[in-house]
């Protein structure tokens, strides 16, 4: 058994991670979770309990109503299958809380944050205890997206080695294309070159397969109204491309990743409108074990191998699952946690994530889960994201350990995995913002025809330098 990019790969997947943010704050006070009384059996780990009730298609009905209906229709489908538990085995798992800074921020009538942030390090908000303690879901439901930020915000710096494979249906071998994410915050490195002052920068380039090689996506994005810059550089033509912030949504190397699925939901806050905003209890995916983030370049940097530290291992190796799909973790535990279930329109009318469910933990603010519908209302993509502990020399705290991209027409299923990640208070070594720009990433460039172009909100040039 092997994922095959051409050469044969090895079956057992390394830390199916997607740990961009090494320390995510929390909101200052854990929620308690208690199971609900129609929940089936879920052993408490810390308690003593040895192991986690296995849910398969015979006992979904009795957990069908703390996890979201998009996954219970896989395992009704035969195709998921998960151990459950009340608490995990490492009673540290969310890491140390954090205040936020309430007091400093607010969000105007369109999300707009304000004052505009130079660096991140609390949350921007704190929220609630209790849904009866606010009154409008549209401005909470910013405050909690603005929240979901500050965790890629306040690493300044990071770039990654990343691997995606994706598997068709009624197979178990995969086709794997390996690329890097680099994404630099110019205000919070103490450099706000050119006329919009981007809140970041991002940039996406492929690896691997050999054809593949050179292919980039680069993102700048602006704080308030202006959208998203884009550009498109192809290695075949030696050209870049000028898109829209629209295709942002669109998929890249597979029909099921895109760059607003980065940390299960990388899209602009102010581009989305809130319509509700409810506190629900639901099973959340947690791997345990620890990676540690390893010191370099005199403390500037923080580098972390998930190769060699609790990788998650999938059925494709471990044939934990008898008779069901190769790209299911088998050492996932599904743990009871507080989550806001955020509904949200997009307010750009050429977006392919017409509607969205964003499911965040309501603890440590990072997605979890996220439901994508078209225009026409079918369901475009289910993203299912994984938290674990990670480690510096010096705290822990909690990050993405994984990420599965579902796509239900095509019956697609990807995985998306960080092979390293290394992260620096300043500019990522051997980079600098002149690095981020489009004339840095192909021969040429030329503006796309294609895609319909927004009216502009600002007079002011699209390319930073």
């Amino acid at each position: 058994m092997a994922y095959r990019t051409g050469n044969a790969i090895g079956a057992r997947f390394v830390a199916l991670a997607l740990a961009f943010s090494l320390l995510a704050p929390t909101s200052g006070v854990a929620l308690p979770v208690t199971a609900p009384e129609d929940s089936g059996p879920l052993p408490d780990l810390q308690a003593g309990a040895k192991t986690g009730a296995l849910v398969t298609k015979g006992y979904i009905d009795k957990y069908r109503s703390i996890i979201p209906p998009e996954l219970a229709d896989l395992v009704d489908r035969n195709e998921f299958a998960f151990e459950a538990v009340l608490r995990p085995r490492s009673g540290d798992l969310l890491g140390d809380a954090q205040s936020a800074n309430s007091s400093t921020y607010s969000v105007d009538d369109k999300g707009v944050l304000a004052p505009s942030p130079v660096s991140a390090s609390g949350l921007f908000f704190s929220v609630p205890q209790s849904e009866g303690e606010y009154f409008d879901p549209k401005s909470f439901g910013w405050r909690i997206l603005w929240n979901t930020t500050v965790a890629q915000w306040r690493l300044k710096s990071f770039t990654g080695t990343t691997s995606l494979v994706t598997f068709g249906a009624g197979t178990n071998e995969g086709k794997r294309v390996d690329f890097s994410v680099s994404r630099i915050y110019p205000p919070a490195l103490g450099q706000s070159p050119g006329t919009l002052k981007p809140m970041f920068k991002e940039k996406i380039s492929a690896l691997s397969p050999q054809p593949l090689l050179g292919l980039t996506w680069l993102t700048l994005r602006f704080l308030g109204s202006v959208n998203d810059y884009m550009w498109a550089a192809s290695p075949i033509h030696g050209q870049v491309r000028q898109m829209t912030g629209s295709n942002r949504a669109d998929s890249i190397f597979t029909g099921a990743f895109s760059p607003d699925d980065l940390f299960v939901w990388s899209g602009k806050v102010e581009g989305v409108e809130p319509t509700s905003v409810r506190l629900v209890k639901m099973l959340v995916p947690v791997v345990e074990g620890n990676s540690t983030a390893q010191p370099t370049n005199n403390g500037i940097c923080g580098v972390t191998d998930f190769t060699k530290s609790s990788p998650i291992d999938l059925n494709l190796a471990t044939e934990r699952f008898a008779n069901l799909p190769g790209w299911i973790p088998t050492n996932v535990r599904m743990t009871l946690r507080a989550l806001w279930r955020i509904e949200m329109m997009s307010r750009d009318p050429f977006s392919l994530d017409a509607r969205q469910t964003l499911y965040v933990d309501a603890d440590t603010m990072l997605p979890v889960y996220r439901v994508v519908w078209e225009q026409d209302g079918r369901m475009r993509k289910f993203v299912m994201g994984i938290l674990g502990k990670v480690s510096t020399t010096e705290s822990n705290g909690v990050g993405w350990r994984g990420q599965i991209m579902l796509v239900p027409g095509a019956a697609t299923r990807a995985v998306l995995t960080l092979q390293r990640l290394e992260t620096c208070t300043q500019l990522i070594p051997g980079k600098g913002v002149i690095d981020f720009d489009p004339s840095k990433i192909g021969a040429k460039t030329t503006k796309g025809k294609e895609a319909p172009t927004p009216e502009p909100e600002v007079d002011a040039e699209p390319v930073d330098e």
